[in-house]
């Protein structure tokens, strides 16, 4: 469907260059669905652009409609994130087994370490760390598995231990977790070539108890 007739005429063996001619002509069903087909997505895309847009919900009836059509694969947005995010905010997790001395869980592919470079993961996808980065919504959906996560590290589970670059408490879990937010941003070129930093941070607080991210 992404290639264009005329090139796959030339690709394909002469002897069946007309039978996909037929097949990919417009017939009259065709040309009597498109004028439809052209004004249902163009009316649900233009009300789902708005709502994300605006911020606003649509009237029950159009949200009906609009639902019924996308149903079929019409008028989508067609993007895992419509919003998307202006600024970077890192959860840390912590562990102390006397609440004074805190040290940092280490996953594999988050920032963390402020001189950590960019990991390059393709085609890999690092799930548990990419998940992470929606929990500062404050989310419940979200909030649910975060806080499994924290329980099993904090029963010192190795399934979950394993998934991480450094476990700072190998030998027994800690007493203590603690959760700190952090707004990371890149370092500039000459922040970098002063200190070898990629990233600077600013510390917001103990998650939750910071504002939700938006989006």
């Amino acid at each position: 469907m992404l290639l264009d007739d005329g090139i796959v005429g030339r690709v394909i063996p002469r002897r069946f260059a007309g039978a996909v001619r037929s097949m990919t002509s417009p017939g009259w069903p065709e040309r009597r669905l498109l004028p439809v087909a052209g004004v249902l997505i163009l009316l649900t895309s233009v009300s789902v652009f708005y709502a994300n847009a605006s911020g606003n919900a649509l009237p029950k009836g159009v949200a009906q409609a609009s639902q019924l059509v996308r149903a079929w694969g019409v008028g989508h947005i067609y993007h895992i994130f419509p919003t998307m995010q202006t600024e970077r905010q890192e959860l840390v997790i912590e562990g102390s087994d006397d609440g004074q001395d805190w040290r940092p869980y280490v996953f594999r592919y988050k920032p963390g370490p402020l001189d950590r470079r960019p990991a390059f993961i393709v085609p890999h996808h690092p799930r548990l760390d990419w998940l992470i980065w929606f929990v500062p919504t404050q989310h419940p959906q979200h909030a649910y598995w975060f806080n499994r996560l924290m329980q099993q590290l904090w029963a010192g589970s190795r399934e979950v231990t394993g998934l991480l670059a450094q476990n700072p408490f190998a030998g027994q879990p800690p007493r203590y977790l603690r959760v700190q937010a952090f707004r990371y941003r890149f370092t500039t070129a000459q922040e970098r070539a002063e200190t070898g930093d990629w990233w600077r941070r600013e510390y917001l607080g103990e998650f939750p108890n910071v504002p939700p991210r938006r989006p």
